[in-house]
Order: C-alpha cells, then structure tokens, then sequence
C-alpha cells in the first residue's frame, strides 16, 4: 500500500490512496464472512451460503463495505490519530477505484484548523463603537419606567388625536390602483403611542393619525426594504378604534411612598439607579455588536475553504438553512479552536468570562483575546445603541 498527503489551500489537505488486491484480501475475507453471517439466499440456510455466491449476489455490498472500512482505518492510521493534522469537521472521499478482489485507488478530502498570524492581524484595524449616555437618555427612561403607573384617560367625544395620545387601530394593505383592502383576512392589531420621533416605519401612521378622531380611517404609505428606483411604497389603512391620554403621576414625596419602588424613595433616587440600569444596557449592546465587529473582520481575513459534508449535516439538523451562512458559521468555529489550540492553550491567557448566556465561553475568551491583538479604532455613536442593527454574520 501507498500513501501520501499533500496540502491542497490554507485548510485543505487531500490523502492518496493506493492498494492492491493483496492488500485487501484480509479486508475481504472479513466482509465476506459478516455479509455471510446474515445473508438470505433462496436455497440456502442462514449463515451457510457459499462465499463465492456471496461474492456474487452481494457485490456491491461487499465493494462498499470493504473500500469504506480500508479508506477509514487508512485515513485513522495517517491521518486523524497521526498527531500530526488537527483535523476539523467531516473528511470527504472525493474520489474512489475500486472493485472486488481488485486494486484500490482513493482520494480523501480533510480539513485542518488555519494558521492564525498574530503579528499579522496586529496590523489590521477593527472599529469599536462607543456611547456617552446623556441626561436626556436618562430622562427618556425615567418615563419609559413610569408607564407603569400612567393614568389612561379616554378622550371626549369628538376631541382631535394630537402627539402624545396613545391609538389602538386596525391595519390592512390597500391595493394602490383601488385603494381597496388585499387578502380576506382579520386587520392587524395595533397600539401606538402618537410620537414622531418614533421607529421610521411608524412615523407614516403617527403623522397621520395626528388630527382624527375615534372611529376615522386614515391611509399611509410606507417604504418597501427593496433598494429600488425610484423607491418603492406600500399603502395601509388605519381605523381607529380606541384613544387616550397619558396622566403621568406627579413624582413627589406621596408618590414614592404609595409605590414602594425597590432602593428608590426620591427622585434624584430614581435618576441615579435609571442612569445605572442605562449603562448596563448600552455596555450590553455595544459588547455585542462590537464583537460582532470583529468576528466579521476575522471572516473576512480567513476566506477559507469548509467541509461540504458538515455543511450538509447542519442544514439537516438546525436552524440554518442558508449554506453561506453554514460555511460563516463553520469557519468561525474553526477560527475559535485554531486560536485556541495555537495560543490561548500554549500561552495561558485566561480573558475574563462573562456571564452572558448567550455566547459560549470559549468564543468570548477568543473574541478578548482578538481584541488584544487587533489594532482598536473607536467610533463614538451620536444616538443611543439600543436600536443599533445587530448584523450578525451567520
């Protein structure tokens, strides 16, 4: 038998196989007597059906079983438990000669880890978003956590919706030849407070509402995500069902004492423990979109090649449907371990763990280490990341 592995890319390595029949012919005679054990033959009794007939009536059987079980224990022996390759994911056979009682010709497929160049990403910059909370953040929380204790008040009969009140109103596409309502189906809910300085695909319906009344149908028109040109809109309407009047609570001595809201008796009580919860959220969401920043810049420096055959595994078994976003996941799980096993493992850097559930301590410990080593460009947000686009890559 001949062997011999060549490097094919970065992550690519193929395994040449070459046997001869005298090479098999244990290999054989092995299937053989496993294929005879449970072979059924008109004619003949369990277990005692010639093996020259076996060869005959399980051929393609007997081919597959000996060329898969030869390929492995080739592929283990030089491969896998070699020492020598830190294999990832699935190998592949991506090319096969053989017949029975013949010679064997293979190719085998493998994956190992890539080679992570630290000098090299020290020179590469990595942008890392930063937000100053304000005292009008501050302020807008405040309010968001007294919602809680907001009086609503019904409108009067006939009293003009202005900014400010809340709506509940039903909401149907229009065709925009008929203006008539397309799909049979119930209106979609909604409750909206009347805010202009509100979600883009809101301010359409706000600004319309503004100067209706309980129990009017209002039309709008709202811009499709399709980069088209010119753009593309969507027409709606809206009837109004129900309104109301905030009454916010005046904060004072009586209020917090009715209230009993935990650690707060004041209002300057209350302000210093919103800006606390404030920060938390926006060190929450910038640690996660900046992170985010770097597993796209890692993605994009290692383009390498994945395994097809875990590509296939996962799109069978998760979430993920799209193979692009499979092969982004598999490299970047591959770019974990080999930091891992290249440096974090030799040098004993332990980078602080968080307690984030949602992301494995392994890739955090990497993203810090990543961190460390990228050259950092920080970008100071002018608006508040709570509503910043995650774009996660996969």
């Amino acid at each position: 038998m001949h062997t011999d592995i060549r490097q094919i890319d970065s992550t690519r390595h193929l395994l040449e196989i070459s046997a001869t029949a005298g090479d098999l012919v244990d290999d054989v005679r092995r299937a053989v007597k496993e294929i005879k054990s449970k072979a059924v033959v008109k004619g003949f009794r369990p277990g005692r059906v010639p093996p020259n007939l076996i060869r005959i009536v399980y051929r393609s059987e007997l081919k597959e079983t000996v060329s898969e079980k030869f390929i492995e224990e080739v592929y283990n022996d030089f491969v896998k438990d070699s020492g020598e390759y830190a294999v990832f994911g699935a190998h592949e056979v991506s090319k096969l000669d053989y017949e029975v009682d013949g010679a064997l010709t293979a190719e085998v497929t493998f994956f190992v880890l890539p080679q992570i160049d630290l000098e090299a990403l020290g020179q590469e910059e990595v942008t890392q978003l930063t937000y100053s909370l304000t005292d009008a953040d501050v302020d807008e929380m405040v309010d968001s956590r007294m919602a809680a204790y907001v009086t609503w008040m019904p409108l009067d009969d006939g009293e003009e919706l202005s900014e400010g009140h809340a709506i509940m109103c039903g909401i149907r596409e229009l065709d925009k030849a008929t203006h008539t309502a397309i799909g049979e189906g119930d209106a979609t809910e909604r409750t909206l407070m009347l805010n202009t300085d509100t979600h883009k695909d809101d301010v359409a319906l706000v600004k319309a509402a503004i100067g209706s009344r309980v129990g009017d149908t209002v039309t709008f028109e709202v811009e499709t995500d399709a980069e088209t040109e010119p753009v593309e809109t969507q027409l709606f309407s809206a009837i109004i069902h129900e309104a109301a009047n905030p009454e916010i609570p005046k904060l004072d001595e009586e209020f917090f004492q009715r209230e009993s809201i935990k650690g707060v008796g004041s209002v300057e009580e209350l302000r210093a423990d919103t800006r606390r919860e404030a920060q938390l959220r926006v060190d929450r969401r910038l640690k996660r979109v900046n992170s985010n920043l770097v597993r796209k810049r890692m993605l994009e420096l290692y383009p390498f090649a994945v395994p097809e055959a875990s590509v296939d595994m996962i799109a069978r078994e998760s979430y993920l449907v799209n193979k692009d976003d499979i092969k982004r996941k598999l490299r970047w799980g591959m770019i974990i371990r080999a930091i891992q096993s290249q440096h974090l493992d030799a040098s004993g850097d332990t980078a602080d763990h968080s307690e984030n559930g949602d992301m494995d301590k392994h890739e955090e410990q990497v993203l810090a280490f990543l961190k460390k080593i990228f050259t950092l460009q920080t970008e100071e947000l002018d608006d508040p990341p709570s509503m910043l686009y995650y774009d996660y890559p996969y």
